[in-house]
């Protein structure tokens, strides 16, 4: 007698439970988790893996990542002007509740990284499921799919892209919208609703893969629609598309009105166009075992071809591995031979040839010079690592494979074989793939990863018995935030060290980028020791160094910062990386020796800086050697932020250099609104301008009369002057008064 509704129900939770669980039993057995300590990070925490971790214990401590009182000292760390989080909004409200009873970040970032196996797997079961695939099929299609090498080679150095359960929903979309299913129907409404709920996750959970998901269905609903000759189809697929850019648009509102209240910051998360193509999706990254392969033949296939490759994009992080490959072959065929709408095939197929819609229109989306590229040159650039859209393709491949083990088991037990048959068969199928995706180079070094991490924990808990809580810590050498790459020997994000190992300490790192906040920024031509003694008079307790950003390894720096603190106002981090020195006495000795209202001024001067932005007419940073310069075109604005109240006096100073080798003449146009022209020789100009400024935005205008630089080949910008070493002083950071400053510090 059939099971009746209640008893299927039980039936699938099992099911559900049972991938659940074999998603995490793989999970322990690749990652050798049993070696893990729960305090330390599972990989080496390093690059964007500090990013998410501090993201989250802002989240775990604070409530939530818009705003962190912790970072950016001493006016706290404002996030709106960086998209990564607000895209990851699922993410962050999965976060919440396993903060509250983890309550660690440490944990908690352990926590949701191994959840995101069983959770990828269990989402994506269900989809297939939904779709036709028996559950077998769907729970060994569902494990591929969360151990696909991306997962492993990204780990938590990408913890959000990993966690990329939004994945399977958008194909849910798209191959439901293909088929012609009616998703939206007063009649149903747990249809309806489940619909709805599916698109504002598929729109809220990665930047990434919310473009990802619009981009396939802006192909796909016309597409079908014109196939099946269906305006139902269309309709439904309008409303699917609009509730995914709702819910991006939704989740992205914050940062789309503080610029309009704060104005737009340029700085901060800028791409290239041809970013996209660096970044783009490429087929043989997707169907080359990778070079950790576990079968040496194959891994040192995958080495050769790194090897020689030109473009390296984001490496073999979009390998789809051997039965996704499959599976992707074979719903290829079956849409050539069938065709999306397949008015005489069945609805088994159908769904198939969908899947291979799909892929085919991620693919050519995302490869190298395809729709990609279009969108980066014409529309916006701020999308570039679309070999990411390898997720979108793996999972309709998996969905394929899934169909046609099922279709296998169906003929198999149609010709009187035993049902078992075709569950060995899946089990197998399951068994090969994940050996194939998985490598025993996943498992991470735990005691090295272990050992770093107490070094660093120690160093930091040094500093905590020394200060209490609330202590401003200036910290060098100056990294912008976010996204700023290495110097020298630390990392993006390194500076990070410091927080994520304490608690109560206020930082000066994680300021956001072209804010009047990024204080620090506007202060790099000042001395160690005259920029920790103007902290000190500022009301900052101690100095954080990584003597890694420094040539000599830092010991210039620290020298002169041991000089100022004091002997005994020191402390060292085992591997003689970190250092840090008390302030407190110096600032005490400094207060002895000036008045409240100078020590006032100074803090003005430092902590309210003038922010110089770069506006029309000047184009994006460049190096040559260790120095960066500007190119600005005839007519250049730089735009001068002073977020003082009232008007202030002070001196903008900057080298120029003509773009040719005879005279240019250069008028500026002052804050004030009066003008004066100063001739640039071909060996350059040092230009000092005093200028008052008012409260708020004002703007010095460039006007070069002269000969403008060669371009580069395909290079169409006006290279009519260069600018450097672009900066302001005041009178009370002045080197005269700066040095009374440090000798009164000193001891």
């Amino acid at each position: 007698m059939p099971a009746g509704p209640p008893a299927r129900r039980r039936t699938e939770l099992l099911w559900v439970l049972a991938t659940a669980l074999v998603a995490s039993v793989v999970a322990i057995v690749d990652l050798k988790l049993w070696r893990m300590d729960p305090n330390v990070p599972i990989f080496d925490p390093k690059g964007d893996a500090s990013y998410y971790m501090a993201t989250i214990k802002g989240v775990v401590e604070h409530g939530w990542f818009w705003h962190n009182p912790d970072l950016g000292a001493p006016f706290g760390q404002a996030n709106y002007d960086f998209p990564a989080p607000f895209g990851d909004l699922v993410h962050y409200l999965i976060v919440l509740p396993i903060g509250l009873v983890l309550s660690d970040h440490v944990l908690v970032f352990n926590a949701f990284f191994l959840l995101g196996f069983p959770l990828i797997a269990v989402v994506a079961y269900a989809v297939m499921r939904d779709l036709g695939a028996d559950r077998p099929a769907a729970l060994v299609c569902g494990v591929l799919f969360a151990f696909l090498p991306y997962h492993m080679l990204r780990n938590q150095s990408h913890l959000f892209l990993t966690s990329y359960y939004a994945i399977p929903l958008a194909v849910w979309l798209a191959v439901s919208l293909a088929e012609g299913r009616t998703l939206f129907d007063r009649a149903a409404k747990r249809r309806t609703l489940l619909a709805v709920g599916v698109c504002l996750v598929a729109g809220a959970a990665s930047n990434y893969y919310a473009i990802f998901a619009l981009c396939v269905l802006l192909f796909i609903v016309p597409i079908a629609a014109i196939a099946r000759r269906s305006r139902c189809v269309a309709l439904q697929g309008t409303i699917v598309i609009a509730l995914v850019g709702a819910s991006f648009a939704l989740a992205h509102s914050p940062a789309i009105v503080h610029p309009m209240i704060h104005g737009e910051n340029e700085a901060v998360a800028q791409r290239g166009a041809g970013e996209s193509e660096l970044f783009g999706l490429k087929l043989a990254y997707m169907v080359i075992p990778r070079p950790e392969h576990r079968i040496g033949a194959l891994a040192r296939r995958g080495e050769r071809y790194f090897a020689v490759t030109p473009l390296r994009s984001e490496g073999f992080g979009s390998s789809l591995g051997l039965a996704a490959t499959f599976g992707l072959v074979a719903a290829l065929v079956v849409l050539l031979s069938t065709g999306i709408a397949g008015a005489t095939a069945s609805l088994r197929r159908r769904r198939i040839a969908a899947a291979g819609a799909v892929a085919l229109i991620a693919f050519v989306v995302g490869t190298i010079g395809g729709v990609s590229t279009l969108i980066a040159f014409e529309l916006s650039p701020q999308v570039r690592a679309w070999n990411r859209l390898s997720l979108v393709i793996a999972f309709a491949a998996l969905l394929a494979l899934a169909l046609l083990l099922t279709a296998l088991g169906d003929r198999l037990r149609a010709r009187g074989r035993p049902a078992w048959a075709a569950v060995a068969i899946t089990a197998l199928v399951g068994t090969l793939g994940i050996l194939d995706q998985t490598s025993p180079r996943d498992a991470p070094a735990y005691d090295a990863i272990a050992a770093a991490w107490k070094v660093d924990d120690d160093f930091a808990q040094m500093m905590q018995d020394r200060f209490p809580a609330g202590t401003q810590v200036l910290q060098l050498p100056y990294m912008s935030y976010p996204e700023h790459g290495s110097v020298l020997g630390v990392g993006d994000y390194d500076l990070f060290k410091g927080y994520l190992h304490s608690k109560g300490l206020k930082w000066t790192y994680g300021a956001v980028e072209g804010r009047p906040t990024d204080w620090l920024a506007q202060h790099q031509g000042l001395a160690p020791e005259q920029l920790a003694a103007a902290a000190a008079a500022a009301g900052f307790g101690a100095v954080y160094v990584d003597r890694a950003g420094y040539g000599d390894g830092g010991a210039a720096v620290t020298g002169a910062l041991a000089a100022l603190a004091g002997p005994g106002n020191s402390g060292i981090s085992a591997d003689q990386r970190l250092q840090f020195f008390d302030l407190r006495p110096a600032g005490a000795r400094l207060a002895r020796q000036t008045t409240p209202a100078e020590r006032s001024q100074i803090r003005n001067a430092l902590l309210y800086p003038v922010v110089v932005g770069f506006g029309a007419g000047v184009s994006y940073q460049e190096m040559a050697g260790p120095t960066s310069y500007r190119w600005a075109a005839a007519d250049a604005r730089l735009t001068l932020e002073n977020p003082l109240e009232g008007s202030r006096i002070a001196r903008f100073s900057a080298e120029l250099y003509g773009g040719g080798p005879t005279r240019s003449t250069v008028k500026l146009t002052l804050p004030d609104g009066s003008s004066r022209s100063v001739t640039v020789d071909p060996a350059g100009k040092n230009l000092t301008l005093p200028l008052r400024l008012k409260e708020g935005r004002s703007e010095l205008r460039l006007q070069t009369t002269g000969p403008a630089a060669p371009n580069p080949a395909g290079n169409v910008r006006d290279l009519r002057l260069r600018l450097q070493g672009v900066r302001m002083d005041y009178g009370p950071l002045a080197a005269p008064r700066l040095a009374r400053y440090v000798a009164a510090a000193t001891p």
